[in-house]
């Protein structure tokens, strides 16, 4: 899929500002798994620290993410932020092993010089811009960034909830960070 969306958000973009999608995503997405939640699930917050670490996910993982990528993407290329998107896994390894969550090792580096791989193969390199999209492209660039961090701080309190409960607290702390 993260290669289909800069194409797709470029069309969107041409009719509404990117303000505009990040709100309607992530609100109408909070409302979505808040109303199945609550209907649904119930797994209660064990700690009340735990809000301001959900809190915390919704800025890097959705808020900052979202308005990262899509502004990044209304004033850059789709073929540029299709590539740059892919940076993602390598920004991971660098929060996880700067944080300590991870070590280094011949596997992950392995694993990284594949995924890159086959993005080369899939992406037309040469089509790469690198001129008036700069701005676009760092804000890109900031988004994997932001998502990397929020993949690596939640993975711990992914053993604690339910994946839903996580996801919908996270939801709910970006719409109002959004707003």
């Amino acid at each position: 899929t993260f290669v289909s969306l800069p194409p797709f958000a470029k069309l969107a973009l041409k009719y509404f500002p990117p303000m505009s999608i990040v709100f309607f995503r992530v609100f109408s997405t909070a409302l979505l798994f808040s109303t199945i939640f609550f209907l649904f699930k119930k797994e209660g917050v064990k700690e009340k620290k735990h809000f301001a670490w959900f809190a915390l996910f919704g800025f890097f993982g959705v808020a900052g993410n979202q308005l990262f990528y899509l502004t990044g993407v209304s004033i850059t290329t789709a073929v540029n932020a299709g590539i740059l998107v892919t940076t993602i896994p390598i920004f991971t390894l660098i929060v996880a092993l700067l944080l300590k969550k991870e070590e280094l090792n011949f596997i992950k580096i392995v694993g990284v010089l594949v995924a890159f791989s086959g993005v080369a193969f899939l992406i037309d390199f040469g089509r790469f811009q690198l001129n008036e999209n700069l701005l676009g492209d760092l804000f890109i660039i900031a988004n994997s960034c932001f998502y990397a961090v929020y993949l690596v701080i939640s993975k711990k309190m992914l053993r604690i909830y339910n994946s839903f409960t996580v996801i919908t607290y996270v939801f709910i702390f970006s719409a109002f960070l959004v707003a």
